[in-house]
């Protein structure tokens, strides 16, 4: 098991990106937040 996962949301892309699609292709996290908790415990990840 891993002892630490770290999780971002919002902007996306990489130094090559424009900055356009660095500022507008990321979600906020709060969006994947619920999912991700239950992917954890499903994997008995997290209790």
């Amino acid at each position: 098991k891993a002892d630490l996962i770290l999780i971002s949301g919002s902007e996306g892309g990489t130094g090559a990106s424009p900055a356009s699609s660095i500022k507008h292709a990321g979600l906020p996290l709060e969006i994947g937040l619920a999912e991700i908790q239950q992917t954890l415990v499903m994997n008995n990840l997290r209790g």
